[in-house]
């Protein structure tokens, strides 16, 4: 498991079926925070949601985009992405156990590529300490 904290989370929605394209409008968010000299690392992409962590220190109100179709955009500042990594880490029945672990604690499930070996959860810095210990006590407590 790991933890990165402090992370501002951008999520990108598209309204409606509109969301074709997605690789290619990632790259270039990606190339409009280079140009802002903001450190972007793509996290995850569904059919409608793009996230990305924007480097640590930007807050909401800092990356002005120039985009270039409809989108929905939220800001999440000062997130936590917690990962659990392992083979077969995404069989249905642990992602809906996740899931359901996480449900009322105000958490991002954040969507792997296909293949990957990454689960990651983003939530919000009062529920860290909460989730830290829900992930404990349902993967790490009986090692046998």
């Amino acid at each position: 498991m790991a933890c990165q904290t402090n992370v501002t989370l951008l999520e990108v929605r598209s309204p409606g079926n509109n969301n074709a394209g997605w690789p290619e409008y990632s790259a270039q968010l990606n190339q409009i925070c280079q140009r802002r000299n903001i450190a972007c690392t793509p996290l995850g992409m569904s059919e409608s949601t793009l996230y990305l962590a924007l480097e640590k220190g930007v807050r909401a109100s800092e990356p002005a985009f120039e985009l270039d179709r409809r989108v929905e955009v939220h800001l999440r500042n000062n997130q936590s992405i917690l990962a659990l990594v392992g083979e077969g880490i995404h069989q249905a029945n642990l992602v809906e156990r996740v899931r359901a672990l996480f449900a009322s604690k105000e958490a991002v499930h954040l969507p792997s590529q296909e293949g990957s070996c990454v689960l990651r959860i983003a939530v919000p810095p009062e529920a860290l300490a909460t989730c830290l210990e829900l992930f404990r006590h349902a993967f790490f407590s009986d090692l046998n």
